[in-house]
């Protein structure tokens, strides 16, 4: 029997701190690839590598200058080239952006503009009205670049994160952001050395067969954001899920395991594509409280989906939620959580991989975490030091609960009549 906190932690640290920020096709996305197929081929899993196309960029170097004066700042990540001078123009509300003239000038995004992470307007599962207006109208008004203003004061969370933005981009702190407001009209260089290309990166799928044609998936994504080790984002939820693999794989099971490490979940879901690119499935806007687009019919042997995407968090609570399940199937899991009377019980949440199984229909069961550090997430502050060993092992003994307690269930048992 294996040693459930050691092993975990073991995981988490050789993901966040031996292999460090894992960004889609760099070389930690690469490494940690290799680690993860490793940790599936020795639990005696049939590995596959489902290898994608995505985007990749070379960064070299950030400068920006007013006033003779060097001032930080980060490129947000897949940034433009760039070296330009314009006159610095603050926007702190959408009203004002639309009626700002913009050409030849840097504007400086502030307030309502920046007060949290822009969505990839690509992405399907979440993308506020908020932020399409704010990308469409920078689209129109085609500053010479873009200058954010991150709320944090302790750390840097880049504020865009579309990759395939056309107006050159760095995320600033408060203090900057508020040196730079004082200074408005003043001209301001923005210099990026940075290139962007096409990368490659890959899921890792680790299969064991039941007695019986029934699965459940069991997920986790393991790229981070640009400039983050990504202990808890997640670290955390690969670390959980590799432990359950070596802990069920001598268990004699009727339902079958697919274990699904993702790639890309932070840039856009190319990894998600490509998992459901064999079944003709395709990513749309769907929401837990309404039917599904479109049923994937071979996806109906799987009894549920369980992705762990940030748990474990020391100063949290673990927690867990369940969306496109039977009544029966939720009650079977309020059951399970009576015993792990320490984990939260949320409502649903759609930004993670779960959402491409629950949008077509598949029972999903998300764990994730409530409270805790408030601006950990994306931040190179994400450390292992944050994690806690038995909260991990916490969350992957409630799993192999959940695993045991499916292993005499159907698909009509675990899925809305709608769906039966």
């Amino acid at each position: 029997m294996i040693d459930i906190e050691r092993q975990v932690m073991a995981h988490a640290e050789r993901l966040s701190v031996d292999i460090g920020p894992r960004p889609v096709a760099s070389p930690g996305d690469r490494a940690a690839a290799g680690y993860i197929e490793g940790v599936f081929r020795g639990a005696e899993l049939a590995v596959q590598r489902q290898t994608f196309s995505c985007p990749s960029w070379d960064h070299q170097e950030t400068v920006l200058e007013l006033a003779g004066r060097q001032l930080e700042a980060t490129a947000n990540w897949r940034s433009l080239p760039c070296d330009v001078t314009g006159a610095i123009l603050p926007v702190g509300a959408l009203d004002a952006l639309a009626q700002a003239d913009l050409e030849g000038q840097i504007a400086l995004l502030h307030g309502e503009l920046s007060q949290d992470e822009i969505s990839n307007r690509a992405s399907t599962v979440y993308y506020p009205n908020r932020h399409r207006k704010l990308n469409d109208l920078l689209d129109r008004k085609r500053p010479l670049a873009v200058i954010a203003v991150c709320p944090l004061l302790q750390s840097i969370r880049h504020v865009i994160k579309d990759p395939d933005m056309d107006i050159p981009s760095v995320t600033v702190s408060p203090h900057v952001g508020r040196e730079l407001l004082r200074s408005a009209g003043a001209p301001a260089r923005l210099r990026i050395a940075a290139a962007r290309s096409e990368g490659q990166s890959c899921n890792l799928i680790g299969t064991r067969s039941g007695t019986r044609p029934e699965r459940i998936v069991l997920c986790a994504h393991y790229d981070t954001v640009w400039d983050t080790p990504g202990a808890f984002d997640n670290a955390s939820g690969v670390a959980v899920m590799l432990t359950l693999a070596q802990l069920l794989s001598s268990k004699s099971l009727s339902t079958g395991l697919e274990f699904v490490a993702f790639s890309a979940e932070e840039f856009g879901g190319q990894g998600a594509d490509a998992y459901m690119a064999p079944y003709a499935g395709e990513h749309f806007p769907s929401r837990w409280d309404q039917p599904p687009g479109k049923w994937i019919e071979a996806w109906r042997p799987i009894l549920a989906a369980i992705n762990a995407d940030g748990v474990g968090l020391e100063l949290g609570a673990n927690s867990i939620t369940v969306i496109s399940a039977s009544q029966a199937l939720e009650g079977m899991v309020d059951q399970i959580r009576t015993h792990y009377p320490s984990v939260a019980r949320v409502g649903p949440w759609p930004a993670s991989d779960h959402y491409t199984f629950y949008s077509h229909g598949v029972p999903s069961i998300p764990l994730g975490c409530s409270g805790g550090v408030a601006n950990i997430h994306h931040q190179p502050i994400d450390t292992i030091d944050w994690l806690s060993s038995a909260k991990l092992a916490e969350a992957v003994s409630l799993i192999a609960d959940l695993v045991d307690a499916l292993q005499d269930k159907t698909s009509g048992w675990c899925r809305p009549s709608v769906a039966t």
